[in-house]
Parts: C-alpha cells; sequence; structure tokens
C-alpha cells in the first residue's frame, strides 16, 4: 500500500473528511484502492495578499502546507507519493528540496519515504522536465525552477506547454513586473481577484519601454494570460481534466492515474 499525500490548487476548498478535491480529486478517483490510499492535509492553498478576501498570502500558505505535508509523512506506516496541481506543486518541491537537505526526517531521525512525485501544473517546475517532452528546453516554472531532490524519486511533470504558471520562458515580462508579491500570486490574483487590471496595464507599459524589442515577448505573455484567465474545461490552466492529453487519447488528469495503477 501506498499512501498519497494530495496538495492541492488555489482557492480549491478542502474535503473535512481529508479526501482529494478539485483537479487532483480526477487522478485519486481512478486509483485502484487496493494499491493506494489518498489523504489532503489541513492547510490553506491561499495566495493572499488580501487575507481577509483571499487568505493568507503564499509564503504562509506554503509555509504551512510543507508542515502539514510533512507530519502527513511522517504520520504513514507506508511509503508515501506525493500527487499536486498549481500551488501544491510549491508545497510538494519544498518538502522533497527538505527532505533531500535533510531538515525533514522521519520522527525517529531516518529519511522520510517518499516513491514518486506526480505534479500537474506545477510552478516550479524544471526546464526540461515533462511527461511526454511537451513544454520545449526553454520555459518553466513562474514561480521559478525548482532546487534538488532525493535521488531515485520517480517524478512526472504533466505541464501543458500554453499554461503560463508551469511553462513560462525564462524573459517572460510576467516574472519582472515589480510588485510585493509573487509573479505566481499576481497571476493568480487575476484569475481569482481582482488583479487583472493591473496586470494588463503592467504588461502594456512593458511594451512601451521598447516597442519593436518588446511586441514578441509582450504578445507571448498576453496570449499566455487570456488563455490563463479562460474558464474550465478551456482554460490553460484548468484542462488537465477536461481535455485530453496531447499524443493520447486520455485526460491528463486519467494518464496520471493510469500510469500509478502500472507503475505500482
Amino acid at each position: 500500500m501506498i499512501d498519497i499525500i494530495t496538495l492541492r490548487g488555489t482557492g480549491e476548498r478542502r474535503n473535512t473528511d481529508g479526501t482529494p478535491a478539485g483537479m487532483l480529486h480526477d487522478v485519486a478517483k481512478l486509483l485502484d484502492p487496493a494499491k493506494f490510499t489518498c489523504f489532503e492535509p489541513d492547510w490553506p492553498a491561499s495566495i493572499g495578499p488580501e487575507p481577509d478576501a483571499w487568505g493568507p498570502s503564499l509564503e504562509t500558505s506554503v509555509r504551512k502546507g510543507v508542515a502539514a505535508g510533512v507530519k502527513a509523512i511522517q504520520d504513514s506506516p507506508n511509503i508515501c507519493g506525493l500527487l499536486s496541481y498549481s500551488l501544491g506543486g510549491i508545497v510538494a518541491s519544498r518538502i522533497l528540496e527538505g527532505a533531500r537537505s535533510g531538515i525533514y526526517l522521519n520522527t525517529d531521525g531516518s529519511p522520510l519515504e517518499i516513491a514518486f512525485v506526480v505534479n500537474i501544473a506545477n510552478p516550479m517546475r524544471r526546464t526540461g522536465q515533462s511527461v511526454g517532452n511537451l513544454c520545449g528546453p526553454v520555459t518553466y516554472g513562474l514561480h521559478g525552477q525548482r532546487g534538488s531532490w532525493p535521488a531515485g524519486i520517480d517524478v512526472r511533470e504533466y505541464a501543458n506547454p500554453n499554461d503560463i504558471i508551469t511553462a513560462s520562458p525564462g524573459d517572460s515580462p510576467l516574472r519582472s513586473i515589480d510588485t510585493a508579491i509573487s509573479p505566481f500570486s499576481l497571476v493568480e490574483g487575476a484569475r481569482i481577484g481582482n488583479l487583472t487590471p493591473f496586470l494588463f496595464h503592467e504588461l502594456l507599459n512593458f511594451l512601451l519601454l521598447n516597442p519593436i524589442a518588446n511586441l514578441d515577448r509582450y504578445s507571448a505573455a498576453v496570449r499566455g494570460l487570456l488563455g490563463y484567465l479562460t474558464p474550465w474545461p478551456d482554460g490553460e490552466h484548468v484542462r488537465y481534466s477536461g481535455h485530453t492529453m496531447p499524443g493520447t487519447d486520455v485526460l491528463w488528469t486519467t494518464h496520471a492515474a493510469d500510469y500509478l495503477n502500472a507503475n505500482y
């Protein structure tokens, strides 16, 4: 038996019994119950920066998510796996970085036992890592690239190449807008909050700095943002459970479940 710790996306409500919610429910519902259990720890899954409206800040949310995720692994009598979507990918990445560095251990001091990580739309996806090699070599997560993870862990990064959260070019103007919050929080704020006008205004300012030199980067960012803001099932960040994965005849979420069922 493998206990899968799920880490949900921004604003997805946690089920009170810890069963997977949101995007990850579409993976978990297809997993073989004779092989896997699934549990979503209690953490905010919010990005601020207006705590009353949007919940705690990204930094606070991730810190609480990491603590809850590590405790869930420590409490499990079995080998664990991680399954994340969007914001949850930052939490999964931090857990694995801490496991690699020895910061996070079992209560007896032994290493955490984590067999695999399956990320969907990871904001910290490393360049060159995507299932099916769908993403080009110059794109990576909008929140930056993850650090080192434990050797030997099975890594599955499900990344839509048109999803700016997990596949933005290194020179995307979305990375360099001068605000007090991270690019990931800024873009998420356009989807769930009131930051859309500000974001488009800042992109226009970027274009006007040097219209000829910046036009292509501006156009790519605007296309990506429009695709991101499109609702399910067609939006580039939410289509994983609504459209088939390129090169396959199944949904992205189904592909992830099929892989786990076949390999564990």
